[in-house]
């Protein structure tokens, strides 16, 4: 039997989407944090603890950790975000947001 650990972290440029806006920033971690965790109950995997945004999670496998980071990837490009998020001139529009989660 083989476990995998990893952990699912958002980048340092989250502080500019709480710089920019505290109350959006929190939404759209909340959002991800119930993204992560619906995942690791579709993927297989396993909360091992978190921390502001930060997870440790475990696999049985590494196949099953690398199928759920490229799932995870897929799952918040292709999310339906809030409308606050995209739009131009929006201080969470294009790089800060993109880069930030």
């Amino acid at each position: 039997w083989c476990l995998c650990c990893g952990f699912c972290v958002v980048t340092d440029r989250y502080c500019d989407l709480v710089e920019a806006n505290r109350e959006a920033a929190e939404l759209a971690l909340e959002l991800y944090s119930d993204c992560v965790r619906w995942l690791l109950l579709v993927g297989g995997g396993y909360e091992c603890q978190e921390s502001e945004g930060t997870f440790m999670v475990a696999f049985s496998s590494p196949d099953v950790a690398i199928e759920w980071c490229l799932m995870m990837q897929q799952v918040l490009k292709d999310m339906s975000w809030p409308a606050r998020y995209g739009r131009e001139g929006s201080p969470l529009h294009g790089a800060v947001w993109r880069s930030g989660f």
